[in-house]
């Protein structure tokens, strides 16, 4: 696995983590820190935006749905 730069809740247990879904599909973590949610990457066309912090899930939702359908536009 490789380094991530993201919280890991065994250290702080008081994060909590929310999978989110595209399309009935994973795609991976927000997790609550500090004013916001870290995404914690897990499908392929979304790696470029680990580690990237958005105001609510309702907005990682969004974005990341656009990055998914434009990947898949390619």
């Amino acid at each position: 696995m490789g380094h991530s730069s993201l919280p890991r809740n065994d250290r702080f247990p008081s994060n909590q983590a929310t999978m989110l879904e595209i399309d009935d599909d994973a795609v991976g973590l927000l997790i609550d820190h500090e004013d916001g949610y870290l995404f914690d990457a897990t499908h392929p066309a979304l790696l470029s935006w680990q580690g990237h912090r958005f105001k609510s899930i309702g907005e990682a939702q969004s974005v990341l749905a656009r990055a998914i359908n434009h990947a898949n536009d390619r």
